[in-house]
């Protein structure tokens, strides 16, 4: 809550949330994966809800086009710490993620650094 305050009282005319690793409760279940959720689809609506409401665009695994702009957003990395939004690293759950940003992106979003930069 006190983050959706600070953030939607910030002057930028768009605003762009990707959750990542300590978001548990913007995490839902992909079962044919093997993730759960720790929280339920309530606790997850609410948390996107209290982003959106602080004027940010949520996405997850989804774009958006701001200011003529076509931004990708995934919240998904490879596995750390057995954190939120982790997938084993080198899967093809991880590749089906990476498969879906559309070619036309223009900035991509990501929660962890493009591979082989920063280790």
């Amino acid at each position: 809550k006190s983050f959706c305050h600070w953030f939607g009282n910030l002057p930028h005319e768009h605003k762009i949330i990707v959750p990542g690793n300590h978001d548990w409760a913007m995490q839902g279940s992909r079962p044919e994966w093997g993730v759960s959720a720790w929280y339920g689809p309530t606790t997850i609506s609410g948390a996107c809800r209290r982003a959106e409401d602080a004027g940010a665009v949520v996405l997850m695994d989804g774009d958006a086009c701001l200011a003529g702009v076509a931004f990708w957003g995934s919240p998904w990395m490879p596995l750390f710490n057995h954190r939120a939004f982790n997938l084993p690293r080198g899967s093809r759950y991880l590749a089906e993620v990476w498969d879906r940003i559309p070619l036309g992106t223009d900035v991509l979003v990501a929660h962890c650094p493009a591979f082989g930069c920063l280790g």
